[in-house]
């Protein structure tokens, strides 16, 4: 059985709102971004969000791709 690795390049922005807790700092919102040492339910709140929103982008031009035999 073979493998190939397909990376698909599209042209589009992602911009989601949240709301948050009166404390939260822009800091606690990128760590939350990274997975860092924020709260779990924000990132998944986050995440979530991002995820809906691209897939509903994800009929967008394709600029490019490439195709690799792994």
């Amino acid at each position: 059985m073979k493998k190939f690795e397909i990376e698909v390049v599209r042209s589009f922005t992602t911009i989601i709102e949240i709301e948050v807790e009166d404390g939260t700092t822009e800091a606690g919102i990128i760590d939350a971004i990274h997975y860092g040492s924020a709260d779990d339910a924000l990132s998944d709140d986050i995440w979530d969000l991002l995820s809906e929103q691209e897939l509903e982008q994800m009929n967008t031009d394709m600029l490019n791709y490439e195709i690799k035999e792994l």
